[in-house]
């Protein structure tokens, strides 16, 4: 089973002063298994973000942003309890720029 997939990413830290403001959308290709109630799937697409930060060092405030596209994939497993419920679990990686996000989420699935 292969399937379009979203979501919309959004993270702020404040610390010392300084501040970043991280806004993204996850576009991506679902790929899925099933074996009876389990699933094990893998997903491909792309980040669209973008960040801003501002701080102040030796009393000078000083501010700037950056977004771009870039490449998320991930993995994960679900078990469905009933046809309409279920539990999943799931790892992703976005490259952003020189780094990599890591991004661990367990959640609950209700189907309509």
């Amino acid at each position: 089973m292969l399937a379009p997939g979203g979501d919309f990413q959004k993270l702020k830290i404040q610390k010392l002063g300084g501040e970043i403001d991280f806004n993204g959308f996850n576009l991506s290709a679902v790929g899925a298994l099933p074996m009876g109630p389990l699933v094990i799937f893998g997903k491909v697409g792309f980040l669209l973000w973008d960040a801003e930060w501002s701080d102040i060092t030796g009393g000078a405030p000083f501010s700037g942003s950056f977004d771009g596209t870039d490449v998320s994939f991930g993995v994960g497993v679900g078990l469905n309890f009933t046809r309409n419920l279920g539990l999943r679990a799931e790892w992703e990686r976005s490259k952003l720029i020189n780094a990599d996000a890591d991004f661990v989420s367990v959640g609950l699935v209700y189907r309509f």
